[in-house]
């Protein structure tokens, strides 16, 4: 386990890296897009990305406190899992109760994950930051064609 004060500069180190990395990457729009921070643009859907010692995972939260509002957004993910499967290099795994462990909030998950990148190994990094820049070229591709359905769910 890395000292306290190596472990932010490592994890500060890594976004910024990301953050650089992302800078020239268009929209599928040709659009500039603030890459670490994506918009949903629908309340209570976060897009998350996680870097530890158990993978490398692209996230995407529905924090609805209504457990059946979170449970109709979730379905409607479900109802677009092969198309949205389509988009993803990676398999997609959907998990309609899923704990966030810094928070302790319930939410359902979609997520793109590598269990293989480890934050811990230095030869990781250039795998963590393909993997998390292809992942949101991929959400990206899915998002600006279907996020209208879940912008009307919200109404």
């Amino acid at each position: 386990m890395l000292p306290k004060e190596e472990l932010k500069k490592r994890r500060t180190n890594f976004w910024t890296l990301l953050d650089t990395e992302m800078k020239t990457v268009r929209g599928v729009h040709g659009n500039k897009v603030s890459w670490l921070s994506y918009k949903s643009n629908v309340k209570e859907l976060y897009i998350r990305m996680e870097f530890d010692g158990k993978g490398c995972r692209l996230c995407l939260d529905l924090q609805h406190k209504d457990e059946s509002i979170r449970e109709l957004f979730f379905e409607q993910f479900v109802e677009l899992k092969k198309i949205m499967q389509r988009s993803f290099s990676n398999p997609l795994t959907f998990l309609a109760v899923h704990k966030i462990e810094a928070s302790g909030i319930y939410s359902a998950r979609i997520m793109s994950e590598d269990p293989e990148i480890n934050f811990f190994r230095d030869e990781d990094m250039p795998k963590a930051i393909e993997f998390l820049k292809t992942q949101l070229i991929s959400l990206d591709e899915f998002w600006c064609e279907f996020k209208d359905i879940f912008i009307a769910l919200q109404k």
